[in-house]
């Protein structure tokens, strides 16, 4: 069986029982068109999700190995549409006894390297576990209704918390933590890395604004505070500032608590976030210090991303 047979399969056999929300992050069309490849590189993650596969088709309970199907069948994707960027040449750097990136990038005659992570949900498997049974007592509530000769069940609603519940700081601090531990520094060491941090498990879309260190708040009562811009740049004392209820409502959320991911990690050479199922969905987000703009990985990432900030926020207030 092809991969995509297998993920046609494993969603029919959920259809109307429950929701895996990492099969969600996937794309039948995006799947078949990666199967049309001739990449080597490409052959041997599907071939390597088709393996994993094999052991859950038959699972209804969360396994964890959705998600190293998930990380195989992104990186995949990633290879996949860096390639088709002009000017830019990719290839994967071999597994070894050796912690090392994924990619190795030449970018107008020089080269360097990408790490890419994809997050997962918060708590691990127990909070995917909780959102499959909540989808399933759901779905159990409509087909109770529709026996007792209701022609339209009502449904109750369950709530996705990839985060985990708690405040926009919270939800702010678990991201900057899922990120800051999946840092492996010998991964950094073999040349200069760029880290690609997939969201496309936790997040459908982002808004740029989200990029920026304070835009205006959407209620127009003061700013707000950019969740990636500060993931990034953001710093132990400054404060975090939410959208306020009503005018004149303190918006002040404390401070962050912590110093961002290219804060004190000077062997991180900038970050990439990326969300989208699709490869014509797929969206990506930069960030880089100022101080390194004249950089190669810089100009590469100003390449590649929608939209680019550095620790200045250069862009301040420039996004309708």
């Amino acid at each position: 069986m092809k991969l995509s047979e297998f993920y046609s399969e494993a969603k029919q056999k959920q259809q109307g029982y429950t929701r895996n929300e990492t099969l969600e992050a996937f794309d039948l069309t995006t799947i078949e068109e990666l199967e049309q490849s001739d990449e080597d590189f490409i052959k041997k993650r599907l071939k390597t999700c088709q393996t994993y596969f094999t052991d859950v088709l038959d699972k209804i309970d969360y396994d964890d190995k959705i998600k190293t199907i998930f990380e195989n069948y992104n990186e995949a994707l990633t290879f996949y549409v860096l390639k088709k960027k002009k000017n830019i040449e990719i290839t994967h750097i071999p597994e070894d006894n050796h912690s090392t990136a994924d990619f190795c990038i030449k970018y107008e005659d020089e080269k360097f390297c990408i790490e890419q992570k994809s997050l997962s949900f918060a708590g691990g498997n127990l909070e995917y576990k909780r959102n499959q049974e909540e989808a399933l007592n759901g779905n159990i509530n409509i087909e109770r209704q529709l026996k007792q000769g209701k022609r339209i069940a009502q449904s109750g609603f369950w709530e996705i918390l990839p985060l985990g519940a708690g405040s926009l700081k919270e939800q702010l601090t678990r991201l900057q933590e899922k990120i800051a531990n999946n840092i492996k520094q010998q991964q950094f060491n073999s040349c200069k890395t760029i880290l690609l941090i997939d969201l496309t498990q936790i997040l459908d879309d982002v808004n740029a604004k989200e990029c920026l260190s304070l835009y205006p708040s959407y209620k127009g009562f003061g700013v707000c505070s950019g969740m990636l811009w500060n993931v990034v740049f953001g710093r132990s004392t400054d404060n975090f500032y939410i959208d306020p209820e009503f005018e004149g409502k303190k918006n002040i959320d404390g401070q962050l608590d912590f110093d961002g991911i290219l804060v004190g990690r000077d062997y991180v050479k900038g970050v990439i976030f990326s969300c989208g199922k699709t490869i014509d969905t797929k969206k990506y987000f930069g960030f880089y210090r100022y101080t390194e703009q004249d950089e190669k990985y810089a100009q590469f990432i100003e390449e590649i991303c929608d939209f680019t900030n550095d620790d200045t926020n250069r862009f301040s207030y420039t996004i309708e």
